[in-house]
């Protein structure tokens, strides 16, 4: 499960800045490019945390309130 999430996370990290490279080269318009660029960010904001550990991470209650 964590090594797809990895991918998924890495596909979608590059499909966050790619999009702008393409349409530098004139190859997507800049409304296709944004709309790609969000939908990449919106998968990678949900897949990274799932490899990293940060869903399963508990309060400790001895760790101070900052």
């Amino acid at each position: 499960m964590k090594n797809m999430a990895k991918l998924v996370s890495l596909v979608a990290l590059i499909g966050t800045f790619g999009p702008s490279f393409v349409f530098l080269a004139n190859g997507i318009s800049l409304e296709t490019a944004a709309w790609i660029s969000l939908f990449a960010t919106i998968v990678w904001f949900i897949a990274t945390p799932m490899w990293m550990g940060r869903l399963e991470h508990e309060i400790d209650e001895e760790s101070p309130m900052i």
